[in-house]
Formats: C-alpha cells, sequence, structure tokens
C-alpha cells in the first residue's frame, strides 16, 4: 500500500497468520485492499525491491526478517528508508481471545490498535 510519503509492506509468513487486507486497508483509512504477502522475504522478494524504488519510506511489517531486508536495502542505498514493525508478537498473544475492546496507550505509532482493528477489535 503506498499512503503517499510511505509503502507500506506485510508479510503473514507463509500464511502462519490471518490478515486481512481490506480490513487493514480500512483500518488505515484507505480505499484501496492492502495486498498481504506470503513469501516477501524469498519468492515476492522482488516486490520489496520494487517498492525501495520510490522516495518514500517503507513500512515492512517483518523483523524477522529484517537483516535480509535491510542487506537488499543497502545494496540499493536505500537503507535509511525502511523501517520494521512486529505484528506476529500481538497476534500470539490474543490468538486465543475472542476480540473485544481493546486500550492501545503509548505503544508506539498505532501499529498495534491498527492490527487490533483489522481483527475486529474496539
Amino acid at each position: 500500500m503506498d499512503r503517499g510519503d510511505r509503502k507500506v509492506l506485510v508479510c503473514n509468513c507463509e500464511k502462519t497468520m490471518q490478515i486481512d487486507g481490506k480490513k487493514l486497508a480500512r483500518a488505515l483509512g484507505e480505499k484501496e485492499p492492502l495486498h498481504v504477502h506470503s513469501h516477501l522475504c524469498r519468492a515476492e522478494a522482488p516486490n520489496y525491491l520494487d517498492a525501495l524504488k520510490g522516495d518514500e519510506s517503507l513500512l515492512v511489517c517483518c523483523t524477522q526478517e529484517a537483516p535480509l531486508f535491510r542487506e537488499l536495502a543497502s545494496e540499493k542505498g536505500k537503507a535509511d528508508q525502511v523501517r520494521f514493525t512486529n505484528i506476529r508478537f500481538l497476534a500470539a498473544e490474543v490468538a486465543n481471545l475472542r476480540p473485544g475492546r481493546a486500550l492501545d496507550l503509548a505503544t508506539g505509532e498505532g501499529r498495534n490498535a491498527v492490527w487490533l482493528a483489522e481483527q475486529g477489535w474496539d
């Protein structure tokens, strides 16, 4: 997803996490569904490299493969425009809970609140 000055890439790590691209886009205020990759670090790596071509900052929703993504960005001279966020931790914490009401208090840029909204939490 391209948010003007920032691009967002999401990967479900070989479908080990359920991520709904439509709900996530809606939570982010986007009209178009967010494409959810399954192998961004391997078979879909060309999509990551394409996202590096612009001047926008890039948020990659994967920390497990951050070293690989950093290396690829460095090779393109773009290491300073890439940031990473971990969506797996929160997914594991709430995996066995029914969606309800959640409060995200100053825990960062709001990525966890967005993910929870995507999962049906208020």
